[in-house]
C-alpha cells in the first residue's frame, strides 16, 4: 500500500514538473500558441524515465495532456499532442538504452555522437508531427505554415533533449560530486561570470555573440560534465528569451519587423556549436582520464604479474645477458678486423714527393666509417693524384660503400689527369649499388713539372687554396652528388700553383663537428682563421693542431658526430 501512494505522488510529482516545464515552453511560443523553439518538458519527462524507468510514463503522459490542454481547451489536440511528446520521450529512452545507456553519453565521442543525432532526433521528429498534423486537422495552423511549425516544434524538442535532459541528469546525482569551498566558490564565480557574459552578448545587436565561448570553455575543462551543462542551460535560456524578443546578434528584421523563424534557425545553429565544443570538450577529458585510470591499473596489474614471476624473469634476464655479451663480444670482434681490412685500403704511406708536402689526419666517428681517400705518384711522369669522397651514413652500411668506391678507382689509377671520366666510370661501377645512399667526393691532379692543379668534384666542398700572402681561393667547380638516379655531370677548374701555395682538402665533419655545450658548428669560417693564422707552421703541425681543434670543439673522440678527414698539401717547386 505503502508503495503505491509512492508511486501516485511520483506520478502527481512528474505531470506537475511537466505542466511547469511547459509553461515556460509556451512563455517563448510564437508561431502557434502550442509551438515553442524551446520545449524544455521534453528533457524532464526524458530525465524522469531514465531514473525511474517505465513507471514515470503515466506521470508523463498525464503532465504533456493537462499542459496542452491548459493552454488550448480542445480536448482532441490535447490528448493527441500529449501522446505524440510521451511516445517521443519513449523512443528516445529507447535508442538511449540501446546504443549508448544513459550514464555513458560523456564516456566517448562515438556515445556523445549517438545521442546527439540517434537518441534525441527519432523521438522528436515523430511527436512533431503527430502534434502539428493534429492541429492541422482541427484547422489550428494553416497550411501554408505547416512545414515552418514542423521544424520548429522538431527543434524545441531537440533542445529540450539535448540542453534539458542532461542536465538534469548530470545534476541527479550532484551529492556524489565531491565539492570543497574553494570549488564551490570558484563554480558560483563561474556561473556569475557566464550570466554576465551571455547578456552582454544578447544585449544589443553587436558582434559579441562568443563572448561566453571563454567561459563555455572553462566550465568544461573545470567542473567537467557539471560545469557543462549548466552554462549550456545558461547560455540557451538567455539566448533564447532574447531573440524572440527582438534583441541580439540573431536577431533577423525583415522590412523592420523580426523574422522569428529566420533568426530562431540562426539561434539554433550558434547553441549547437556551443553545445558541440562543451561536449566534446567533456567527452575528451573523461576519455583522457580514462584511459589514464586504465593504465595505472594495467600498471598495478604489470607490477602484480612481475613481483610473481620476479624470479623466473631474473633467471632468464642472466641467461640472456651472457648470450649478449657473448654476442657483443663476437661482434666486436668482427667490426674490429672489419675496421682493419678498411685500413688496408687506405694509402698504406704518404710518399715522398720531391714538390709536394702532404699532411693528411684521418679519424672515423666509429671503428669503421665512411670517409675514403686514396692518392697516386707517377714520378715518371712527375704527375701527382688525389681522390677524397664521403660517402653518406656510419658505420658498416659507410664503409662496404666505401670499399666499393675504392674498387671502383681503377680507371683513375691509369689516367690521373682525366678527373670527369673517372668519376664518369665511378658512377657506372656502383651506381646500382647505392640504393638510398650518395656519395660527394672530390678529384685533384697537380703536374708537378708547371704547377698546374686540374681539380673536379661531385657535390663536395670546393678544393680551398691558401695563398703563401694570406689569399684564399675557393675553385669551384660544378658537379653533382653520385647517387643512383643521377650522374655526377662534373667538370675540370684549373690553378696554376705558385711556391708556398697550400691545398686544402676536407669532409663534412671537420667544418660541422658540434660544440659539446652547444649547437654551434666548428665552422669554415673557424678553420680558415686558423689556416690562416698559423700559415708559417710546417703542415704537420698545422694539421694536427687543426685536427686536434675540431676534436676538442666535439669533447672528445668519443663525442664526435661524424668521421673526420682532413688534408693538407704544400707546393714546393724549389
Amino acid at each position: 500500500m505503502r508503495a503505491k501512494l509512492f508511486l501516485i505522488f511520483k506520478t502527481i510529482f512528474i505531470a506537475i514538473c511537466y505542466i511547469l516545464g511547459a509553461k515556460l515552453g509556451f512563455f517563448l511560443a510564437f508561431l502557434n500558441s502550442q509551438v515553442s523553439p524551446v520545449w524544455p518538458p521534453e528533457g524532464i519527462a526524458f530525465t524522469a524515465i531514465i531514473l525511474m524507468g517505465r513507471k514515470a510514463i503515466p506521470g508523463v503522459l498525464i503532465g504533456a495532456t493537462l499542459a496542452n490542454y491548459l493552454n488550448n481547451p480542445h480536448t482532441p489536440t490535447a490528448i493527441l499532442i500529449g501522446f505524440g511528446n510521451t511516445l517521443g520521450v519513449i523512443i528516445n529512452y529507447y535508442l538511449l538504452n540501446l546504443f549508448v545507456k544513459s550514464d555513458g553519453i560523456f564516456d566517448s565521442i562515438s556515445n556523445l555522437i549517438k545521442f546527439v543525432f540517434f537518441c534525441t532526433l527519432p523521438g522528436s521528429l515523430l511527436s512533431a508531427l503527430i502534434g502539428v498534423t493534429s492541429l492541422l486537422i482541427f484547422n489550428f495552423v494553416p497550411e501554408n505554415v505547416y512545414w515552418n511549425v514542423l521544424i520548429t516544434w522538431c527543434s524545441g524538442e531537440m533542445q529540450g533533449f539535448i540542453v534539458v535532459a542532461p542536465f538534469l541528469i548530470t545534476w541527479s546525482d550532484f551529492p556524489k560530486w565531491k565539492m570543497d569551498l574553494h570549488r564551490f566558490m570558484e563554480i558560483i564565480i563561474f556561473c556569475l561570470f557566464m550570466i554576465i557574459a551571455s547578456l552582454l552578448a544578447f544585449r544589443e545587436q553587436v558582434p559579441l555573440a562568443y563572448l561566453p565561448f571563454p567561459f563555455l570553455i572553462w566550465a568544461s575543462l573545470r567542473f567537467q560534465k557539471y560545469g557543462a551543462t549548466l552554462a549550456i542551460v545558461f547560455l540557451s535560456g538567455i539566448a533564447v528569451y532574447r531573440t524572440i524578443t527582438g534583441v541580439g546578434p540573431f536577431a533577423v528584421y525583415l522590412e523592420g519587423k523580426i523574422s522569428l523563424n529566420n533568426s530562431l534557425i540562426l539561434l539554433d545553429i550558434y547553441i549547437a556549436v556551443a553545445m558541440i565544443i562543451s561536449y566534446v570538450l567533456v567527452t575528451v577529458m573523461r576519455e583522457r582520464s580514462q584511459a589514464q585510470l586504465s593504465v595505472v591499473e594495467n600498471l598495478k596489474t604489470i607490477e602484480r604479474m612481475k613481483d610473481r614471476a620476479n624470479q623466473e624473469l631474473e633467471k632468464k634476464v642472466i641467461e640472456r645477458t651472457v648470450i649478449i655479451e657473448k654476442q657483443k663480444l663476437e661482434l666486436e670482434k668482427q667490426i674490429e678486423m672489419a675496421g682493419k681490412i678498411q685500413d688496408s685500403l687506405l694509402p698504406a704511406n704518404i710518399p715522398d714527393i720531391e714538390k709536394l708536402k702532404i699532411a693528411v689526419k684521418f679519424q672515423p666517428m666509429m671503428k669503421l666509417g665512411g670517409d675514403f681517400f686514396d692518392l697516386r705518384y707517377d714520378k715518371s711522369k712527375n704527375s701527382f693524384g688525389f681522390f677524397l669522397c664521403d660517402v653518406s651514413g656510419h658505420g658498416v652500411p659507410a664503409a662496404l660503400l666505401a670499399a666499393m668506391v675504392k674498387m671502383s678507382l681503377t680507371y683513375w689509377f691509369e689516367h690521373l689527369h682525366k678527373l670527369t671520366e673517372s668519376f664518369q666510370f665511378i658512377y657506372e661501377s656502383i651506381f646500382d649499388k647505392l640504393g638510398k645512399n650518395f656519395i660527394t667526393a672530390s678529384l685533384i691532379h697537380i703536374n708537378l713539372r708547371n704547377g698546374k692543379l686540374t681539380t673536379a668534384r661531385a657535390g663536395h666542398f670546393p678544393v680551398m687554396i691558401i695563398t703563401k700572402s694570406g689569399n684564399v681561393i675557393h675553385l669551384n667547380s660544378h658537379g653533382k652528388i653520385i647517387m643512383a638516379l643521377k650522374k655526377p655531370d662534373s667538370e675540370e677548374v684549373e690553378y696554376r700553383l705558385a711556391a708556398g701555395d697550400r691545398i686544402v682538402v676536407y669532409t663534412d665533419g671537420i667544418i660541422e663537428a658540434h660544440g659539446i655545450n652547444s649547437y654551434n658548428l666548428f665552422s669554415e669560417e673557424r678553420m680558415i682563421q686558423m689556416l690562416l693564422e698559423s700559415n708559417s707552421l710546417d703542415i704537420h703541425t698545422l694539421a694536427d693542431k687543426i685536427f686536434q681543434s675540431v676534436v676538442d670543439y666535439s669533447g672528445g673522440l668519443e663525442f664526435l658526430d661524424d668521421d673526420l678527414t682532413f688534408v693538407l698539401m704544400e707546393f714546393t717547386p724549389g
